[in-house]
């Protein structure tokens, strides 16, 4: 995040392309149901599966401004982490008691 904000215009151009990878990821995981648990979870159900459109979403936003030259382009990932923080604080605080 903190490397789209003060990046030129030609690499943020090339994050943009490279934030495609992710964005398009998350959407096919989500879509296909391929990854359901995981190891980080120890084997259990990956709780933020239903977050994946949104982050793919978001990850598309910036891409999308980052490859027009947005400078603004790095508030859609702060968007994102924010969300995801605050979504690991609800889950593991709030939720799983």
């Amino acid at each position: 995040m903190y490397l789209a904000k003060i990046a030129n215009i030609t690499w943020l151009n090339y994050m943009g392309y490279l934030a495609l990878l992710p964005a398009i990821g998350f959407m096919y995981i989500y879509l296909t149901g391929s990854r359901q648990t995981g190891p980080e979870v120890f084997g259990e159900k990956i709780w933020w599966n239903n977050l994946r459109p949104l982050h793919s979403l978001l990850y598309f936003l910036f891409a999308y401004n980052a490859i027009i030259g947005n400078r603004g382009a790095w508030i859609y990932l702060l968007i994102d982490v924010i969300i995801g923080f605050t979504s690991f604080l609800v889950y593991h605080s709030l939720l799983r008691k």
